[in-house]
Parts: C-alpha cells; structure tokens; sequence
C-alpha cells in the first residue's frame, strides 16, 4: 500500500480519526458504500478496514495518509485509546515506549505495578512497586507503591509513561 492509492479510495478527516471510502474498488463490489465509514472494532481495541484485498489497522494508513509513507516503528495512541486515531493522537513509539503508555492492567491493588505482599497467614501486610522485574520497594500502603512507581516510570517513560496518577489518580482508591 502506497499513499497515492490509498488515496484513490479512501478520505481520511485527521481531526475525527475516521476514513471514509471515495471509490469502490472494483465494479460489482457492493459490500461498501461510497461516502460511508470504514472500519470495525476488533476483540483488542484496534479499529481495521480491509482494501484492495488485505486487511489493516486504521492507525497504520491514518499515518500513511497524512505522511507518506508506512511506519518504520510501532504507532502509539497518546492518549491509551486504541480507537482514536486522530492524527494528534499519534505517534511513533518503540516496542519499550509503547508498553510504559498501557493503560491496561491486572492487579489486586487497582493500580500498575504495585502487588501486594503477603504474609505467613495470606493477609496482605505491605504492598511492592515494581517494573517489569525491576523491584522498586515495598510500602505500607499501596498509594505510596504506586507513587513509587510513578516517579520511577517517568524517569525511563517520559512522554511515553502512563502514570498511575493519569490512569485512575490516587484518591479513588482506599488503602
């Protein structure tokens, strides 16, 4: 895929996100109005339409529509958000960037990167920050853990860190 073709069949509105088919691609193909929206959600979040054949990922040929050519690294959502592709709400990202910008998480405590630590009876009596398997403490309570980990994944993240802070903010959750 190329940005010419791409463009051949399909408009791209950079401030809603959205792609809207211009052309069909061949005659009798009656799936798919002209002028109506592409795309489907898929199980993870992603937005897809499929073109000419092969199936992509709408953040993918939002980039190639606007800057001319395929991604040479992964494109991360700024904002966490798999089906918001505005152009602003894009950006190339490694592997490592892309994973300290999850917004999603398993934990017990409500907040990433902070698991609780148990003693001998099974009663959770401290809470642990961790990185990936890089330890950072354990704490009383596990507002502190996350801090914790918050200030440690804004030193590696930067731009690119989801802070437990953004994601659900320290007062909503109890000790």
């Amino acid at each position: 895929m190329n940005q010419q073709l791409l463009k051949e069949y399909v408009k791209y509105d950079p401030n809603i996100g959205e792609f809207v088919q211009i052309k069909k691609t061949h005659p009798r193909d009656n799936t798919r109005k002209v002028g109506g929206t592409l795309g489907y959600e898929d199980g993870r979040g992603y937005i897809h339409f499929s073109l000419l054949g092969k199936k992509y990922k709408s953040h993918i040929l939002a980039w190639l529509y606007i800057y001319g050519k395929m991604p040479e690294n992964l494109i991360d959502h700024i904002d966490g958000d798999r089906r918001n592709n505005k152009i602003n709400n894009l950006r190339l990202a490694t592997n490592s960037q892309n994973q300290q910008n999850r917004r999603r998480f398993n934990s017990l405590s409500g907040f990433k990167g902070v698991y609780p630590k148990r003693n001998s009876r099974g009663e959770i009596n401290k809470w642990m920050a961790q990185y990936n398997k890089i330890f950072l403490g354990y704490f009383k309570c596990k507002i502190e853990a996350a801090k914790s980990y918050d200030i440690y994944i804004r030193s590696v993240g930067g731009d690119y860190a989801a802070t437990n802070e953004e994601i659900v903010g320290y007062g909503t959750l109890g000790d």
